[in-house]
């Protein structure tokens, strides 16, 4: 839907079709050799930009699987790339007590200044340890 939805995508329903519940095939509309080769190169520059579900300004998302402390118990960590503090902290399974970020005006917005001043001294301490 959000394919056929987009507003720089020419697609109708009859050249998107599932195969499974991550996998879509996408047709191109054009029958004619030449333009089979533009509308796909034009499919391929377009469709990595269609937000499907979740935050636009989130670039990237990924899931990363950690041990405890003690090496028992297992926990998720959901590494963001991008911006919007405040939807990621409020998104479905994410504990937003446990969510840090490194933007330190999205942290005096959401959280106040003492957190943004926390968050400062934390990334200060964090680089001078990575240094020696």
């Amino acid at each position: 839907d959000a394919i056929l939805a987009h507003p720089r995508i020419k697609l109708k329903e009859q050249h998107v079709r599932p195969v499974a519940v991550d996998k879509l095939l996408v047709y191109a509309p054009d029958d004619s050799r030449q333009a089979l080769l533009f509308s796909m190169e034009a499919l391929l520059l377009a469709l990595p930009k269609v937000i499907v579900t979740g935050i636009p300004s989130v670039e990237r998302a990924v899931i990363s699987k950690e041990k405890a402390k003690g090496g028992k118990a297992e926990h998720y960590m959901l590494l963001v790339e991008g911006t919007d503090l405040r939807r990621v902290m409020a998104t479905a399974g994410v504990r937003g007590a446990a969510t840090t970020t490194n933007h330190v005006h999205e942290i005096e917005r959401y959280l106040g200044i003492e957190a943004a001043r926390l968050a400062i001294m934390q990334e200060i301490q964090y680089t001078m340890s990575s240094h020696g």
